[in-house]
């Protein structure tokens, strides 16, 4: 087996964005979700506002074809999990 040491591994957080054409910011909020934490907790740690946070969540759902922030988790938990 051949490792190429020079490959990185790219974040969650790209490959979220690049999937779904998710901002930066959108893609954080993503991917803070999808640790378990709460969108307070997440918007806190992103030094976001709550309500700025759920716009992105918004936005997030829409863009992903999710209804439910537990449906959205579940979705990004398995392309995370197949990569």
């Amino acid at each position: 087996m051949l490792i190429d040491l020079d490959a990185q591994e790219r974040k969650p957080v790209a490959v979220l964005a690049d999937l779904f054409g998710l901002t930066p910011r959108e893609a954080q909020v993503a991917s803070g979700l999808v640790t378990g934490a709460d969108l307070r907790d997440v918007a806190e740690g992103a030094g976001l506002t709550y309500e700025s946070a759920r716009t992105h969540l918004k936005s997030v759902l829409s863009k992903t074809d999710t209804h439910r922030q537990g449906e959205l988790v579940a979705l990004l938990n398995r392309i995370i999990s197949e990569r």
